[in-house]
């Protein structure tokens, strides 16, 4: 009765909650897995978002055959796997790049290797082409998704082109301020500054977008009229305010003797080696001016500031 009611609308009085028990009485439910996979890439749990979409791809090649969310498991997956993917790991990189690339341009098996399991989907047949033509939104998201895999693999003029393909498509301020950066990293400003101002002034993201990519430019100006130290350090910085930390360590380690002289030169090139995943380096620049115990705890300290592991 009453009693009753009050206590499932108590239960379900948010989303989360629905979906956890949903999953709680069907372990497999695909609807279920999709919603908190797309929670968990939200909150940022991409390990937890992962998993949560091989469950829902095998879920949906057992019980649920038919159900029309294995491509999007796949490419959410992805998603997650290229915010946990350093830029020094270049396989993973040129992997998740050859994803997406297969994805959209429509052509081959986009695969993805996962320790959790492989997740693969025919790019041409008729599962891709339905969420591509019943996901128009999801589709362009995926567009940025794939110009972030293609940038990070070295290819700037495809990054570039692929944002350009959806700007006018992109509803997610996330997604829209992720392709302003985009186009920033492959110097295409005017139109980075075009899509960074799109966004309602209303969102945070759109202010301090505009300011990151202000100073960027600023950064990437002033090192052009710069050499040495000085110019790495500008373009170090520019890398790092367009998200682009393997750039940004190609920068400081074409000076590494230099910054190799004092301990507050090696700090800023071993942080920022660290940020991109070349662990060694990080560790040689450190270990003249620090024991190793003092080395160990600031590498950790870097990765919890740094979004490599979760704050304690």
């Amino acid at each position: 009765g009453a009693a009753l009611a009050a206590r499932r609308a108590a239960d379900f009085a948010d989303d989360a909650t629905l979906w956890a028990h949903e999953l709680r009485v069907d372990p497999a439910q695909p609807v279920a897995l999709r919603w908190l996979c797309t929670a968990a890439l939200v909150e940022r749990r991409f390990s937890d978002a992962i998993a949560l979409a091989v469950r829902g791809s095998r879920a949906i090649a057992t019980a649920y055959v038919g159900q029309p969310y294995r491509v999007e498991f796949a490419l959410r997956a992805a998603t997650a796997r290229g915010e946990l993917t350093l830029d020094a790991d270049r396989a993973r990189l040129a992997e998740l790049d050859a994803f997406f690339r297969a994805f959209l341009d429509q052509r081959g098996v986009a695969r993805l290797a996962l320790e959790q399991g492989d997740l693969s989907f025919d790019a041409a047949g008729p599962e891709a082409r339905r969420y591509r033509h019943n996901e128009p939104t999801l589709t362009a998201e995926a567009h940025v998704w794939g110009a972030i895999a293609a940038a990070r693999a070295g290819d700037a003029p495809r990054a570039a082109r692929l944002v350009r393909e959806v700007a006018g498509q992109l509803d997610d301020v996330g997604t829209r301020a992720a392709g302003a950066t985009v186009l920033a990293r492959a110097g295409a400003w005017d139109e980075a500054f075009a899509l960074a101002a799109s966004i309602d002034r209303r969102f945070p993201v759109a202010a301090s977008l505009a300011r990151d990519l202000a100073a960027a430019r600023a950064s990437t100006d002033a090192a052009a009229r710069a050499i040495g130290v000085d110019r790495a350090v500008s373009l170090a910085r520019a890398a790092t305010l367009v998200r682009d930390r393997g750039g940004a360590f190609r920068a400081v380690d074409a000076e590494r003797a230099a910054f190799a002289a004092d301990a507050e030169g090696a700090a800023f090139y071993a942080r920022i080696a660290w940020a991109a995943g070349f662990d060694a380096e990080a560790r040689a620049a450190l270990a003249p001016f620090a024991a190793p115990a003092a080395l160990e705890a600031r590498l950790a300290a870097w990765s919890v500031e740094l979004g490599r592991a979760p704050a304690p």
